[in-house]
């Protein structure tokens, strides 16, 4: 099987929005590296073989020509590269990109029209986040199409492959621990030097390697992995068991890796199939309300119904989980993950047009209109948090099972008062001298239960009410309605 090694370098924009403050939406790509290979191809070939232009003596050569290929630092493997400038657009090197690749794979460009679904595995270290989110973005952006596959990308991760790849052995682990010590995001690590240092080493690799060629390193990594990992017997083992069904549950397959991309072609595919109303966030702002994201969508005429996420832990101070945050290639730290949810189908997939879009928050004091205050010293104290946020589909049926999990977001960012209380029915906020809650008139759930049940309405339903801090309500029973149903 042939895998498509990319990798994308980015710089800052230059254009500015209204507060001089340029928006992390407009990050440009600058340059695109990529390989189309077949791992174990390179990996059965003697270096010396598949690739004759190798530096050093004959000496040097004799002593390397018995190493792995990913471990011989003799023999070089050549790579493409793409740099968008003023006589390159970006569409134009994701049409070169598109045409390089089909060709290495053997497609021509007629055949590729005519099958829409072709599937190509994509393998990255460092711009997992810019290929699923940015280069989406750019493409809306620009208003250039790009091929399904790089659209809807299947990509395996490598800091994801390595983490998996160190938790089979006892040894690897406590390494990675020491390594990813109080950093508590994988996207950081892939520019933390004690990190990298220890992927290369465990992996027969060195740090000057990675020095003198990135790009050329990251394919090594890549051939490292394949190689220790299982990948290289599963399918050494399924081309001579050409009759022989593998299954994700036998042992030969569950223990292996490079078999659990982030698959976001089987994830459209099956949104579009079951008309989901859901779609997945992720690299929220920690303290984001529900008031903010729907300001965010509402900008865009986009009306979602109700959000979504993890419940906080026991005693949390939060309304809200901050711990095991969404997946390893998110690029900040202090983020959250979520859901919304929509009325209708169209709606939902009209969201996903979000995907890429900066959300920001304004926090603290803002300038004042009043003419003392531009007389005074007094200097504004506001912070800016600008996150690119990651909008993908999802299901009701993930959602129906997650539901026991999802608490609704928090309405404000105001701690609640002593005696506040939360209503069990519909989350909202109340003070403590109303019996009643103040949007679904429901009763105080301490005041006596045969009274309140005399008296109570129907529970209304949390997706159409999501509000409220709920610091004490208690989700862990709750059915999210019409979603199983």
């Amino acid at each position: 099987m042939k895998y498509l090694v990319l990798e994308t370098i980015t710089s800052i924009a230059n254009t500015n929005n209204g507060d001089n403050q340029p928006l992390r939406q407009n990050m440009n790509i600058s340059k695109i590296f990529w390989k189309v290979l077949d791992p174990s191809e390179m990996l059965d070939t003697n270096p010396q073989k598949l690739l004759p232009h190798m530096l050093g003596s004959e000496k040097e050569l004799g002593n390397s020509s018995n190493k792995p290929i990913f471990a011989n630092p003799m023999a070089l493997i050549p790579y493409n590269r793409i740099e968008i400038n003023s006589n390159m657009s970006l569409s134009q090197a994701v049409k070169t990109l598109e045409n390089g690749v089909l060709r290495e794979l053997g497609y021509s460009k007629e055949a590729s029209e005519e099958n829409k679904d072709l599937e190509v595995n994509i393998v990255s270290l460092h711009s997992t986040w810019d290929i699923r989110v940015l280069l989406s973005y750019k493409a809306q952006q620009l208003n250039f199409k790009m091929p399904s596959w790089l659209q809807n990308p299947v990509i395996f991760d490598l800091c994801k492959e390595y983490e998996r790849w160190c938790i089979q052995d006892p040894t690897k682990m406590s390494f990675f621990n020491a390594a990813a010590l109080n950093i508590n995001k994988r996207r950081k690590l892939h520019s933390n030097k004690t990190y990298l240092f220890t992927m290369l080493q465990l992996l027969g690799l060195t740090m000057e390697m990675y020095e003198m060629d990135e790009f050329g390193c990251i394919i090594r990594i890549f051939l490292a992995l394949f190689w220790q990992n299982g990948a290289y017997a599963l399918e050494k083992n399924m081309s001579e068991n050409v009759d022989k069904i593998f299954t994700d549950d036998m042992e030969e397959v569950k223990n292996c890796g490079f078999t659990k991309p982030y698959d976001l072609s089987l994830d459209f595919n099956t949104f579009k199939t079951t008309s989901s109303t859901v779609v997945y966030m992720n690299n929220l702002p920690s303290i984001v309300t529900q008031s903010e994201l729907t300001r965010w969508f509402n900008n865009q005429d986009i009306m979602p119904l109700g959000f979504w996420t993890i419940k906080p832990a026991i005693n949390s101070p939060l309304n809200y989980s901050t711990e095991k945050i969404s997946f390893t290639y998110v690029p900040d730290s202090d983020t959250i993950s979520g859901f919304a949810v929509f009325a209708n189908h169209e709606e939902a997939l009209k969201s996903l047009k979000m995907n890429g879009r900066s959300l920001v928050l304004k926090l603290g004091s803002l300038p004042s209109n009043n003419q003392n205050y531009y007389q005074s010293q007094q200097k504004p104290r506001f912070k800016l948090i600008d996150r690119v946020i990651e909008v993908q589909p999802s299901s009701n049926t993930v959602l129906d099972q997650v539901s026991s999990y999802l608490v609704p977001f928090p309405q404000a960012r105001s701690k609640p008062r002593p005696g506040d209380w939360n209503c069990k029915y519909c989350g909202f906020s109340n003070f403590q001298k109303r019996s009643t809650c103040f949007r679904c008139q429901m009763s105080n759930a301490k005041q006596n239960e045969n009274e309140v049940k005399t008296h109570q309405k129907p529970a209304l339903n949390p997706i159409a009410y999501p509000y409220g801090n709920n610091l004490d309500m208690d989700t862990s029973n709750t059915k999210i309605p019409f979603l199983g149903d």
